[in-house]
């Protein structure tokens, strides 16, 4: 049994209706931990109010690239021993 009860758009307090609102417009329905939050109207539009700064000023970029398998083979002993990479030192010149 929950302590804090899940509101609906119907159920919930009337300052948190219309964030209720918007929220179920953008995922389609209300989900559970935004119809907790709705149980106080400070609570649920701090929560709106940061999932929009993140969305409108966030800088989440694509992911870092791997390292390249040149990267990976290089010691600092095969480094200065030769100049070539180790499956280039047994190739004779």
């Amino acid at each position: 049994m929950p302590r804090i009860p899940v509101y609906t758009v119907d159920t919930a307090p009337e300052d948190s209706r219309d964030p209720l609102q918007a929220l179920e417009a953008k995922f389609g329905k209300v989900l559970n931990i935004h119809g907790e939050m709705a149980h106080s109207p400070v609570v649920l539009q701090s929560y709106t109010a940061l999932q929009n700064v993140i969305t409108n000023y966030g800088t989440f970029g694509p992911a870092p690239a791997k390292p390249s398998p040149s990267l990976w083979a290089t010691s600092t002993t095969a480094a200065t021993a030769s100049p070539r990479t180790p499956w280039q030192a047994r190739r004779p010149d």
